[in-house]
């Protein structure tokens, strides 16, 4: 490989923006400004996924009211809504 990549991968130059981040440790690192973008991302993603999950939840009907409610949320519904107790 070239200087460079060995740099990458030992850790003294970021491994995607290539920045100096120090010393060699032996294995790849990132730089401050590109492990954050990378958090940032991955929280992202994560969030987008529970929306995703959310929206494809399946709606009963309350065994009270009538009211379609998600499965996950019925025994808030039935307390908030009846002042019972959920399942």
């Amino acid at each position: 490989m070239g200087d460079i990549a060995d740099m990458m991968l030992y850790g003294i130059l970021c491994q995607q923006c290539g920045e100096f981040v120090g010393e060699e440790c032996g294995y790849p690192k990132n730089c401050v400004s590109c492990g954050a973008e990378e958090i940032y991302t991955r929280k992202l993603l994560q969030k987008s996924e529970n929306i995703a999950r959310n929206a494809r939840q399946k709606k009963t009907k309350c065994p009270d009211c009538g009211k379609k409610v998600k499965e996950v949320g019925m025994s808030n519904h039935i307390r908030d809504a009846h002042g019972g107790v959920g399942k």
